[in-house]
């Protein structure tokens, strides 16, 4: 049978659309799309759509009650995989778009199986390079999906820091299942990250399913401290951010290297450690927020929406999930663009100092060619300088130590050594607005 890659499609808020089609998928190969047997016909409304009535089924398809650990789960089929068109359309054409890689068997794997192996984990990371739309709507559909099969995880953000959780439950518990507005609520015009539009998906996904949504960054302030350009935290707040437990010699060397390439030959030598020592606090700040608040919540362990960077299973996030919950089972997935010179998966691992450091992998089309060293020039010159503002945005989360402008200069691209184009480097969209000038680290 012809592997189906993944086409995307942008996921309606509610997950009835999971049930529509039973378990089967829907499979495209460039032979075209195979036939299925039409699964029975559902209820539709006139508008002809499904009707469960998720306000008292917010699991429809299981017989789940959530205020109940007697009922056991029976699963419904996540959604067939969705149809084109991508909205990034650079190397479209790359025979890798669309596939999954399971990096442990070192084969494809179907997208549907894709969504059943992330939900029998404790915690997911579900990567991305920022400004790419698409893996925004691929990370929508698997947190649809994993809801789908009967998890009740949080659904952390990266984007979102925990000094902003007020303002945000107090949006919640007054407008239930208003995502559109928390963009207002917490201030993200402000914020630096693309457009809330293109995470508001993920958010209508976990609160069509009724789970919690979550900020899992570290504030300002603490990264300043950090960093070197604040406040030094106490010793309780390092050992939270897993700073108390230095990473193995060779990871931290890579780390710190990645940063320096990330920047082009701009960055000072002596702004890399700190810098370094900043993405590793967002990884264990992040770590032990998906941990707490899965366990304040007692929901079902947790899903991340981070940059690939936090996502590594090597030094990331995982790493210190480890560390804090030992017994967890954690999967995580690169959602990469491809690169003219890699031709097989096996190929990207060149960018990750020789080994995938994710559990899977995901392809898809790239947002542009550009070469990113040109592209932000004019910032890494800037901060070559030493410009004291833009060195603040860097280390401090708004331009993002994390490759993205956050850190492991590959970190949350696509794991080229393209060094950026990833969230427009993040000083661009991320850490924009945010700080404004600061210089970024570019990188996949």
């Amino acid at each position: 049978m012809n592997r189906s890659v993944f086409r995307p499609r942008l996921p309606q808020p509610a997950i009835a659309f999971a049930l529509l089609f039973g378990i089967a998928g829907l499979t495209l190969s460039a032979c075209g799309p195979a036939t299925v047997d039409a699964p029975p016909a559902e209820p539709v409304t006139d508008a002809g759509t499904a009707t469960p009535d998720l306000m008292t089924d917010p699991y429809p398809g299981t017989n789940l009650d959530p205020t109940s650990d007697e009922n056991a789960r029976v699963p419904a089929a996540p959604a067939p995989i969705p149809v084109p068109p991508w909205d990034t359309v650079v190397r479209a054409d790359d025979p890798l778009v669309g596939q999954v890689w399971s990096v442990a068997d070192a084969a494809f794997v179907e997208p549907i199986d894709l969504v059943h192996r992330l939900a029998e984990a404790d915690f997911v990371m579900l990567g991305e390079k920022h400004d790419n739309p698409d893996h925004h709507r691929i990370q929508a559909w698997l947190v649809e999906g994993i809801i789908t099969l009967g998890r009740l995880p949080v659904v952390a953000f990266e984007q979102m820091t925990t000094d902003q959780e007020a303002a945000l439950y107090d949006h919640l518990a007054a407008n239930p299942l208003d995502a559109a507005g928390i963009a207002d609520a917490i201030g993200w015009e402000e914020s630096g990250w693309p457009a809330w539009e293109q995470y508001q998906p993920i958010a209508e996904a976990a609160l069509a399913g009724n789970v919690a949504i979550v900020p899992a960054n570290v504030p300002k302030d603490i990264i300043m401290g950090v960093s070197g350009m604040g406040a030094p935290p106490d010793e309780d707040t390092l050992a939270t951010l897993g700073l108390d437990m230095p990473l193995p010699d060779e990871a931290q060397t890579a780390l710190v290297q990645e940063i320096v390439d990330a920047h082009c030959g701009y960055l000072p030598e002596e702004m890399a450690p700190p810098m370094a020592d900043a993405q590793r606090a967002r990884d264990g700040g992040m770590a032990s927020r998906l941990v707490e608040s899965a366990t304040e919540l007692g929901l079902d362990g947790g899903i991340l929406i981070t940059g690939n960077g936090h996502a590594r299973t090597d030094r990331g996030v995982p790493f210190q999930l480890l560390r804090l919950a030992p017994a967890a089972t954690i999967v995580s997935l690169g959602i990469l663009e491809v690169a003219a010179d890699r031709a097989t998966p096996a190929d990207y691992a060149a960018d990750f100092d020789d080994a995938l450091p994710y559990d899977f992998l995901l392809f898809t089309p790239r947002l542009d060619d550009e070469d990113p060293c040109e592209k932000f020039a004019e910032q890494l010159q800037q901060m070559g300088g030493g410009d004291a503002e833009g060195a603040e945005g860097e280390a401090d989360g708004e331009g993002h130590s994390d490759g993205t402008g956050e850190g492991d200069g590959d970190s949350d691209g696509d794991g080229n050594e393209d060094v950026g184009e990833d969230d427009a480097a993040e000083g661009e969209t991320e850490g924009e607005g945010a700080g404004a000038a600061q210089p970024t680290a570019v990188s996949p």
